[in-house]
Formats: structure tokens, sequence, C-alpha cells
């Protein structure tokens, strides 16, 4: 589950961040205590 293990991504991967192939990876792992739920 990515709210308790994370999420790994490949920095080229993600647009936008102007990243080249040989950049570094990043982690993103969700915070539960600031989720906050939408009505839709």
């Amino acid at each position: 589950m990515v709210a308790e293990d994370g999420a790994g991504f490949a920095g080229f991967a993600i647009c936008g961040m102007g990243m080249e192939p040989h950049g570094p990876d990043f982690m993103a792992r969700g915070d539960l205590s600031s989720l906050t739920p939408v009505p839709w």
C-alpha cells in the first residue's frame, strides 16, 4: 500500500522536473495524519 510503504519514481519519469535520464530517483509516502477526504 502506497500510504504505508511509499512509492518510488525515476526522476526522469516525473514530467516537469527537468531531469535527465541519469537523474536521481524519488520516494513518496503518504501522511495519513494530514489526509483530507474530498466530497466527490
